[in-house]
């Protein structure tokens, strides 16, 4: 996703430079991955390694953190700066570790379905190829958010432009 992100960006900066200093502009900040937020709850990646954690049930909770693919921002921060977290089974809900005011109330921010198509053979000798894709369907409130690094003076310019794009 940071690929289409600095392009988009870049595709704008042309617009309002008239195409110049395009290579300047896109070496002027740094995109992150894209993540995952639902409503006021932003999620980062599960950083690598054992996590610590304390709680109630530590092997249940350690066996579903295994799984975890995506931890809320509050404990994200507790987790790299090596504190060990209270966390318990309710805050997990597939790959997402939540924060204890959200677990009862938690929504999945996307929903996915997974897509099946045929690569035919151009030689006309070669067998159909079967190939899956996985597409994913964000709830009204939820989507990817990305942090972007840099200093530029048309960067506010171009986020208002890209801001008012958007459907």
């Amino acid at each position: 996703y940071s690929d289409t992100i600095s392009g988009a960006l870049a595709s704008l900066y042309a617009q309002l430079k008239e195409g110049k200093e395009v290579h300047g502009f896109l070496d002027s900040f740094a995109v992150s991955s894209a993540f995952p937020y639902s409503g006021n709850a932003y999620y980062l990646p599960k950083p690598a390694g054992r996590l610590a954690f304390n709680g109630t049930d530590e092997d249940l909770v350690r066996k579903k953190a295994k799984k975890a693919r995506f931890i809320e921002y509050s404990i994200w921060n507790k987790v790299v700066a090596g504190q060990q977290p209270a966390i318990s089974q309710e805050q997990f809900n597939g790959e997402f570790l939540v924060s204890a005011q959200d677990a009862g109330s938690f929504k999945m921010p996307y929903t996915t379905a997974v897509h099946q198509r045929v690569a035919v053979s151009r030689d006309g000798m070669s067998d159909a190829v079967p190939f899956f894709f996985e597409w994913k369907f964000f709830a009204k409130d939820a989507g990817l958010y990305c942090i972007i690094d840099g200093h530029c003076i048309y960067h506010k310019q171009l986020f208002l432009s890209l801001q008012q794009s958007l459907p």
